[in-house]
């Protein structure tokens, strides 16, 4: 109302502004002009005065009531009902997000695909789930040194890229946790990603495959650096590496330091060789984090996980079902925490002292014995702080992504695949929704024959939850097309290959995560229990799940479905706990309450380098 009011009060001053001019004039004849002009110059000044004052509580008023009611949805969004009895203070974070960034800088949390050939950045828009979050890229581990620099390196798994992505995300996140420069493995042929099509490229660095070059944008607490420049810039100039007990420097094999697509197993030996060497089995051990260098917290931590596992106090060991649809707030204390990350494990992997002292920390792969990060990151690490364990989440939703390139190639089919589905169904699907499944099948039928389902089952298991007459996208390995006879009569039924224009120059071997991307934009999808591939598309509808707060995000619950045994079918509709083997499928605490506690960090950080500053609304010890 009051911005209604600005004209009329502006013309009123106009008109008070012209009765002064013609006041002035019909006086200036008389004797007592000065003092009639002093008369009308206070006048002015005074309802200028009045105007100007009026305008700016005008403006601060609107200011307010524009503010109000983004403030009080986002207050809505924090205020869960679980927390009721947790006396935590949930407040806005809208201005701990989207750090600005140079003209001349990518903006991590925006995607433009015009150098890639479209489509419009409105239409990229969709596939963006990720974040800037300025208090993120400022939180540096508590075990990162300022007087030395320490070293990680790992060999990745040899199965396919999806097997290979899981354990770039757990070096990723234990680098940071731990404080070390990791150290990227050199260019290597993955599994399935050999086609030499048109000559191109068929041997990749992560770099050209996930956005690692963010990290080093946004994060002083984490550096990367490839093996070449380990290599030769540690290695062999710092002469840094000695056997352990003797003097006499080891360098790399005939001083090598370029082993992009050479046999490596000579490289891993000497890595094996002069550093810390840890065997890690994730389904047996969870990896446990003190909230700082001190031993008491340690031991605290270790403490912590030996009575849980002895049963102290006469309180059982947790079972994973305890957890069936009853997910933990994040920030529940560290104990609870950790009895719903355990998954049957009973045994500790600790971030103890001889791993925080040593120069290189090295983390082989052993397939004869199950030595392998295929595993998800956030079943592994533990973190004693409830804050850090959040951030290690939303650092790998927000910087571990596919590149622009091939985001950019899966906007273009989202964006041909909903007008196709909105010129089929233009009066019942305005949205243009679609549905989309995930058959696996060629392999499969080697290592899971029990996974593998005739045409007729496909469409029986999935006929009730999809829609008859709609798009239904499938990505699938299976190139005979008459398997899907049986969909293709019920639905408007559309593979990658129907997009080949859209794809442009994109490399033949990248199409697998195009697949990906475009599968979790499904209004309802369904995919392979046991499939690494179906997981990672299951986990980012859970990131997009609460992009868009779909129904059940709260809770983690996605409308996602198994294909093939009944028992497994529904289990992504509800919340369940971590278990092992973790590479079944993903789990709800992936993507569910990531954004919570941004504040509890910003104050955290705050009282280490700014005392005194806080965010307004917020415990400090919260």
């Amino acid at each position: 109302r009051t911005y209604l009011l600005l004209p009329l009060l502006r013309e009123k001053e106009r008109a008070t502004m012209a009765t002064f001019r013609n006041k002035s004039k019909a006086q200036s004849s008389s004797s007592n002009t000065s003092c009639t002009s002093s008369s009308i110059q206070v006048a002015i000044l005074f309802f200028s005065f009045i105007f100007i004052a009026f305008n700016y509580a005008a403006f601060r008023w609107i200011g307010a009531s524009m503010e109000s009611p983004r403030n009080k949805s986002e207050a809505a969004l924090a205020d869960r009902s679980h927390r009721a009895n947790q006396g935590t203070t949930a407040i806005s974070t809208k201005n701990l997000k989207k750090k600005p960034t140079s003209g001349s800088e990518r903006k991590l949390s925006q995607l433009s695909c015009a150098k890639y050939g479209g489509p419009s950045d409105a239409a990229a828009s969709e596939m963006v789930y990720w974040e800037d979050i300025e208090i993120d890229a400022k939180f540096i581990s508590p075990f990162k040194r300022k007087d030395t620099t320490q070293y990680l390196t790992f060999e990745p798994d040899l199965a396919g890229f999806n097997n290979v992505r899981m354990g770039v995300e757990t070096v990723v996140a234990l680098a940071h946790a731990m404080g070390k420069t990791l150290v990227v493995p050199p260019d290597r042929t993955i599994w399935a990603m050999d086609s030499a099509e048109s000559e191109q490229k068929n041997a990749f660095s992560f770099d050209e495959i996930l956005h690692l070059d963010s990290i080093k944008i946004e994060h002083p607490g984490l550096n990367i650096i490839s093996m070449e420049e380990f290599l030769s810039e540690v290695a062999i100039k710092e002469a840094k590496f000695k056997k352990p007990g003797e003097t006499q420097v080891l360098y790399p094999p005939n001083n090598k330091t370029k082993w992009d697509g050479e046999e490596l197993s000579p490289l891993w030996e000497y890595l094996r060789t002069i550093g810390l060497v840890k065997e890690w089995n994730p389904d047996e051990c969870v990896a446990l984090f003190p909230s700082s260098r001190d031993e008491k917290d340690l031991k605290q931590v270790e403490q912590m996980f030996n009575d849980i596992i002895g049963e102290a106090n006469g309180r059982p060991k947790p079972k994973v079902s305890n957890y069936d649809g009853k997910p933990l707030p994040v920030d529940s204390p560290a104990e609870e925490r950790l009895r719903e990350i355990l998954g049957g494990r009973e045994k500790a992997c600790p971030y103890d002292k001889e791993m925080q002292d040593t120069a290189l920390l090295h983390f082989k792969e052993d397939w004869t014995r199950d030595i392998r990060f295929l595993t998800h990151f956030y079943g592994l690490l533990f973190f004693h702080d409830w804050k850090q364990d959040l951030w290690t989440k939303r650092f790998i939703r927000d910087h571990v992504h596919y590149t622009d390139e091939i985001v950019c190639a899966a906007a273009r089919i989202v964006e041909a695949i909903r007008k196709r589905a909105m010129d089929k169904q233009p009066e019942t699907n305005p949205d243009g929704d679609f549905d989309t499944l995930h058959v696996r099948r060629n392999d499969f039928i080697r290592q899971y024959k029990s996974c593998v389902i005739s045409s007729e089952k496909l469409f029986n298991n999935t006929e009730k939850e999809l829609t008859p007459g709609r798009t239904v996208f499938i990505a699938s390995d299976e190139r005979d097309k008459e398997y899907f006879r049986l969909m293709t009569n019920a639905y408007d039924v559309v593979f990658l290959d129907n997009f080949k224009e859209e794809l442009g120059s994109l490399n033949t071997n990248f199409y697998a995560f195009v697949d990906q991307l475009v599968a979790a934009r499904g209004k309802v999808f369904y995919g392979v229990f046991l499939s690494t591939f179906t997981g990672y598309i299951n986990r980012l509808r859970g990131y997009y799940s609460v992009k868009e707060k779909r129904d059940g995000y709260r809770d983690g619950v996605i409308e996602s479905y198994h294909l093939v045994k009944r028992k497994d079918k529904d289990l992504y509709r509800t919340y369940h706990a971590f278990q092992t083997p973790a590479f079944m499928r993903e789990y709800p605490t992936a993507w569910r309450d990531l954004d919570y506690g941004i504040e509890a960090l910003y104050n955290a950080y705050s009282r280490e380098t700014k005392p005194g500053k806080q965010l307004r609304g917020v415990k400090a010890d919260s």
